[in-house]
């Protein structure tokens, strides 16, 4: 691919130029729906086309790096079932999450450098150490579902397994990209889907790209410059967002959980409170973590395999009714209240004043 774009800048430059259409007119069309900081915008989306990166070094990795790709061990896990041949498929998805933790952080570090924005550095070094966990049970997530479909008997397993393991991978790696660059720049929940729908819309640029330049000398060049263009960038932005709300409602896990609290909902995560002594904000933080991570994975999943299948007639529609829904978060009132406290800490519950740093 790189001799490629040194043989054919042109067409490459071009390419850029294609994906750039797309990109603006989603992004007029949720940007002019909020007031951000430009700036922090820019910079957010810049590595949000930096975050294709870890997804590409996977995929790179099948062919050249064996030994941490998950599908080499897919042949292993069928014809040598047993703990050892598990256990070590795990570990090697958890590898495979620490890379791409430790490679998104990368990006972010140089995007701020280069843009001399303040605070990311502080704040990845922050993030890393404070969701530490997260990287861990996404390669856990990626392995226990990638067993449970080989051992299922289902004929395709390997596709599902490669489609659903790159869409946890994805979902995360954007996530990650606004953890670490937004993180200390939040005021509401709807700045939370705001700026993972730049990820979104960065990641989808990037990845236009490489399709476009790639398919730049077929047939169907035009089919997939209309299809990226409208369902493809929207999809990476309906996903993106959705995790962006339960993000948004992570962030602010300590003052919405009392809100709860009072409102005497929430009622099973006190009492797993009472039980294992964890405050129950820190409970309300991760569950809605883990619902914005497999809800986005599940939405990815479905729009994949929907591809793969080659089934469009119901790619429209599902992604016509993601529209509706990723209006209604961005339309919600509550998202947009603005809260002057903030988790200092996760794994406690703590919180300070808010002082959102541009």
């Amino acid at each position: 691919m790189i001799d490629q774009f040194l043989r054919h800048p042109g067409i490459f430059l071009l390419s850029v130029l294609l994906a750039l259409i797309p990109t603006i007119v989603w992004g007029y069309y949720f940007y002019q729906k909020n007031t951000v900081n430009k700036k922090t915008a820019l910079v957010t989306f810049l590595a949000g086309t930096l975050s294709v990166v870890p997804v590409l070094f996977y995929q790179f990795s099948w062919s050249h790096i064996p030994d941490i790709s998950i599908h080499y061990y897919i042949p292993q896990l069928i014809q040598s079932p047993g703990w050892y041949t598990i256990g070590f498929f795990v570990v090697v998805s958890e590898i495979i999450a620490f890379i791409a933790t430790l490679v998104s952080a990368l990006a972010v570090i140089v995007v701020s450098l280069v843009t001399w924005t303040k605070g990311v550095v502080g704040n990845v070094f922050r993030a890393v150490t404070e969701e530490d966990s997260n990287f861990k049970i996404v390669g856990l997530l990626i392995a226990i579902f990638a067993t449970l479909v080989v051992y299922s008997g289902y004929t395709a397993a390997e596709a599902l397994i490669i489609t659903v393991s790159l869409a946890t991978l994805e979902e995360f790696v954007k996530h990650l990209v606004v953890r670490f660059v937004d993180d200390n720049r939040l005021k509401s929940i709807d700045d939370a889907i705001e700026y993972s729908i730049l990820v979104g819309l960065g990641f989808a640029f990037a990845e236009n790209i490489f399709y476009f330049f790639s398919a730049w000398n077929g047939g169907a060049f035009v089919q997939i410059f209309i299809f990226r263009s409208i369902l493809s960038v929207f999809a990476h932005v309906f996903f993106s967002g959705v995790f962006g709300y339960f993000y948004g409602m992570a962030h602010f896990a300590t003052p919405i959980y009392h809100e709860e609290v009072h409102k005497n909902r929430h009622l099973f995560i006190r009492m797993i409170h009472k039980i294992v002594h964890m405050k129950g904000s820190v409970l309300f933080h991760e569950e809605k973590m883990m619902e914005g991570l497999l809800i986005a994975t599940l939405l990815h999943s479905i729009f994949n395999y929907l591809l793969q299948l080659n089934q469009i007639v119901f790619v429209v529609p599902f992604l016509f009714i993601g529209f509706f829904v990723l209006s209604y978060l961005i339309d919600k009132k509550e998202d947009h209240k603005e809260f002057k406290f903030v988790s200092e800490e996760r794994t406690t519950g703590k919180i300070h004043e808010m002082s959102v740093d541009y």
